[in-house]
């Protein structure tokens, strides 16, 4: 019975190692496991004889170290395949958060261009309005062209303060020429005109600040999203280099 259980054992040590012969072919660990092999062919042909001794610890010491190692090298491969789909992850995240960011850039450009649009179309309204208020009043000089010449340049802008400070001005040498009633209508014109004037220029002036500071957010998001790519490139080559 004793006998027929080692002959079975033999038998089932042989085909594992044939197994772990194949095995270790494929994997490149075939140098590593020769002494093991060696033992089990030793023990599978002792037959009925009495088996050597055979020192397991030493036996089993390189497969186990082997084992071991590539355990260390397949965690270090995860680990660096971790750290890529990480940075790959982050920069997507970044790309998309520059595309937003630059659609943003896009919007606050339209932004300013609408105000100017409408900056420009006050400014019209405003030599318009002056020009009707110029036919019909009297005593009042021409008012200078270059206070309400027309601007070809985007950049160029109207200048109602010094409309205003013209009307100011020239409305206080009227004065002395015409009587009472004639100051008051020429105030009441002037007044008018200075608030139209303001009014004209307030909103201007708030179209455009608005834009200037879209357009400054724009820029600096960009500039801060440009910053951490950068540094997470630099993490990143650092990473591959350690």
């Amino acid at each position: 019975m004793a006998a027929s259980s080692a002959a079975e054992g033999a038998v089932h040590l042989a085909e594992l190692s044939d197994e772990m012969r194949s095995a270790s072919r494929e994997v490149g660990a075939g140098a590593a496991l020769d002494r093991l092999f060696e033992v089990a062919d030793l023990l599978t042909s002792a037959g009925e004889h009495e088996p050597s001794a055979v020192e397991l610890q030493q036996t089993c010491a390189t497969p186990l170290a082997w084992a071991a190692a590539r355990t260390e090298q397949v965690a270090r491969a995860d680990g660096a395949l971790q750290v890529h789909a990480d940075a790959q992850r982050d920069e997507r995240s970044a790309a998309q958060d520059l595309r937003r960011l630059e659609q943003d850039e896009t919007e606050a450009r339209h932004r300013a261009e609408d105000s100017t649009l409408v900056r420009q179309a006050a400014e019209e309204r405003l030599v318009e309005e002056v020009a009707a208020w110029e036919a019909r009043v009297t005593h009042f000089d021409d008012v200078p062209a270059d206070l309400v010449e027309s601007r070809d340049s985007v950049g160029e802008r109207l200048a109602p303060d010094r409309v205003e400070a013209w009307l100011s001005s020239t409305a206080s040498l009227v004065r002395s020429r015409i009587d009472v009633a004639g100051r008051h209508r020429a105030a009441d014109t002037a007044a008018a005109l200075r608030d139209q004037a303001e009014q004209s220029l307030g909103v201007a002036r708030e179209e455009q600040r608005r834009a200037e500071e879209a357009v400054g957010e724009t820029t600096a998001a960009l500039l801060a999203v440009h910053e951490e790519n950068q540094a997470e490139e630099a993490e990143d080559g650092r990473r591959r280099d350690s």
